[in-house]
């Protein structure tokens, strides 16, 4: 959506005469967004890393593998709508999340009272 709005500003007739072709401004608009990403999220993994936090770095690497495997396997799921399917997979993984949240707060619960008999 953002994109379709964003490439309504460009006059597309002009840069066909450039030789830019809409692919290029796609791809232009897409490693700008990753860029703006990475920027945003390096701070938030640094801290991460630092805090050893691994099994929530753990969490966001499964999830991210899981949501481009639904992107790139969606086109052949064709029994079930496509929104259907992100709830899902977005419900499973705020479960899972909170699973892991719940396991890593007990283990440092039990880790704590180890250290302190």
């Amino acid at each position: 959506m953002f994109i379709g709005t964003f490439i309504g500003f460009i006059n597309m007739r002009q840069l066909f005469i450039l030789g830019i072709k809409e692919e290029y401004i796609y791809a232009g608009i897409v490693l700008l967004c990753l860029v703006v990403c990475y920027f945003f999220v390096q701070p938030l993994v640094i801290w991460l890393v630092k805090a050893r936090a691994d099994a929530a770095l753990s969490y966001l690497l499964s999830s991210l593998m899981i949501l481009v495997l639904l992107l790139y396997v969606r086109p052949d799921l064709n029994t079930m709508a496509p929104e259907s399917l992100l709830k899902i997979v977005l419900q499973c993984m705020g479960a899972f999340g909170g699973v892991v949240l719940v396991r890593n707060v007990y283990r440092r619960r039990v880790s704590k009272q180890k250290r302190s008999i």
